[in-house]
């Protein structure tokens, strides 16, 4: 996964670099732009103990994998790192990660099934104090004296120690890790679904706009129905402003008048006063080309 994620250790400390690749992911998109204050709060959580974003980098290469089509076999050998708590619910800073590198979605969601709840946000003071009561004295001075000799925090320090202290084994620690096979099956049968799903949802909404627009056009061609020479002449003063958005509203009135007419399985008078309406107005190449769009013929 050295595509999205790697480590250097120097003098004690610990380079990440996080990287993206648009080698098989298409043109940059730069309209979307990050800044290092979205990020910044990854040090202080991964200095507390939260691997969440580590996992996250482990998905971003696998996402890359997949793209590239690489030998199955590889798949079935490569297996996911322990799956930290809490992957439902990633934090702000985890969630700009993952989209910065380009995570996809599903293999997201599926592998957060393999996580256990997130404890962070609910940390119990009253354990946290019963841990730190029982450090040994050597180490609470150390933390103490730490923070009295350097800028740096002992929090995270601490909270990583008591998390690692007192976490509790997920699904996943107990029936074994899944490969990147198959948390790619996985998320390729999800997208799947949820594809199907959002195409029955959107063919459903489409037909209830569909069924609302006929609604609403039947019950305007009943209001029309009651004096249709008054529309008749309307359709005249509304070409007589020689607007766009005039001609417009006229093209869109004489449709109804058709289709009015064609309630009573003809329209051999529409056509008549149609083509009269085309014949006045032939010198008005805007009007001509909207009543072409509509199937007006020429007298």
């Amino acid at each position: 996964m050295d595509d999205a994620f790697a480590v250097w250790t120097r003098s004690g400390h610990t380079l990440l670099d996080f990287s993206v690749s648009s080698e098989h992911g298409g043109e940059w998109e730069f309209e979307t732009s990050y800044t290092l204050s979205a990020f910044v709060g990854l040090r202080a959580e991964l200095a507390a103990g939260d691997l969440r974003p580590l996992y996250v980098a482990w998905l971003a290469g696998l996402t890359a994998w997949e793209l590239a089509e690489d030998d199955e076999e590889n798949y079935a050998r490569e297996v996911e790192p322990p799956v930290p708590a809490g992957l439902a619910s990633l934090t702000g800073p985890q969630r700009v990660l993952a989209e910065f590198l380009g995570v996809d979605a599903d293999l997201m969601a599926v592998a957060a099934e393999g996580s256990r709840p997130a404890t962070a946000e609910g940390l119990d003071p009253t354990a946290l104090t019963a841990f730190v009561a029982g450090l040994p004295a050597a180490d609470k001075d150390a933390l103490l004296v730490e923070a009295a000799l350097t800028t740096a925090s002992p929090g995270p320090r601490l909270l990583a120690r008591y998390r690692a202290a007192t976490t509790i084994p997920g699904p996943r620690d107990v029936t074994g890790r899944r490969t990147a096979a198959e948390l790619l099956d996985m998320s390729y049968r999800r997208r799947t679904d949820r594809r199907q799903r959002e195409k029955v949802a959107q063919a459903a909404a489409e037909q209830t706009r569909a069924r609302a627009a006929a609604e609403a056009q039947e019950a305007r061609l009943d209001q029309l129905a009651e004096n249709t020479e008054q529309a008749w002449r309307k359709v005249d003063d509304l070409i007589g402003r020689k607007t766009a958005s005039a001609y417009a509203a006229a093209v869109a009135l004489l449709g109804d008048l058709r289709a009015l007419e064609a309630r009573t399985g003809g329209t051999a008078d529409f056509d008549r006063r149609a083509g009269e309406l085309r014949l006045a107005h032939r010198g008005k190449p805007s009007l001509m080309q909207r009543f072409d769009g509509m199937g007006i013929p020429s007298s």
